[in-house]
């Protein structure tokens, strides 16, 4: 089982609300304050002129046959990605989530240290600077990662974590911040159960 949900965040000295903005489930950010970083990522991020596929969560969840349009977010000449409207819960979860990832970056580094974790290339808990971009630190944005549906998946088979600390370490939390816990696995669940949707589709 994967580690499936992170929050991340752009421009970590901004104030709140950010302009960049919070964003759970996120990717790289383009780094403000390295010119190098930021010119390999965007050569490599050539901006195309393409609809975005955008399938409707009530049809998701009646089972409406959307072949065709999983077809065309994923086919050969597709995006390679697709978004769902209509979400339930989703504006509230992620409101509930996101101010408290913005109280996470801002505590002391001693403290946000704690929860940082080597022995899974940082793959569990606190990330900030540890991911690089064409070889260089990005220190532009910080991650926090965590499995929302299981906090110790393979407590029962300690030699998974061993074998594979990435994917099946335990989940770690900050007990400066302790309602982070139940907010990031209520929007991580969510994710995870339209995620599971969609590919449902595109096994059908």
């Amino acid at each position: 089982l994967s580690r499936v949900s992170y929050i991340s965040v752009d421009g970590l000295a901004d104030p709140w609300p950010p302009t960049t903005g919070w964003r759970p489930f996120a990717g790289a950010a383009v780094p403000a304050h390295d010119p190098k970083a930021r010119s390999a990522l965007q050569s490599i991020h050539t901006p195309v002129d393409a609809d975005v596929v955008v399938l409707r969560y009530s049809d998701l969840i009646s089972g409406a046959d959307l072949s065709s349009e999983i077809e065309r977010a994923f086919g050969y000449d597709g995006l390679g990605l697709l978004a769902v409207s209509g979400v339930p819960q989703l504006a509230e979860r992620r409101a509930a989530l996101l101010p408290l990832a913005h109280a996470f970056a801002r505590l002391p580094e001693s403290i946000k240290a704690k929860y940082e974790s080597a022995d899974t290339f940082y793959q569990v808990g606190w990330s900030h600077g540890r991911e690089k971009l064409q070889g260089h630190p990005d220190y532009s944005k910080g991650s926090f990662y965590a499995n929302p549906l299981h906090d110790a998946p393979f407590a029962a088979e300690p030699s998974a974590v061993e074998r594979h600390p990435a994917y099946a370490a335990p989940n770690v939390w900050p007990t400066e911040l302790p309602e982070l816990a139940g907010a990031f696995r209520e929007a991580g669940q969510l994710a995870h159960a339209v995620g599971v949707l969609v590919a449902k589709q595109c096994d059908a």
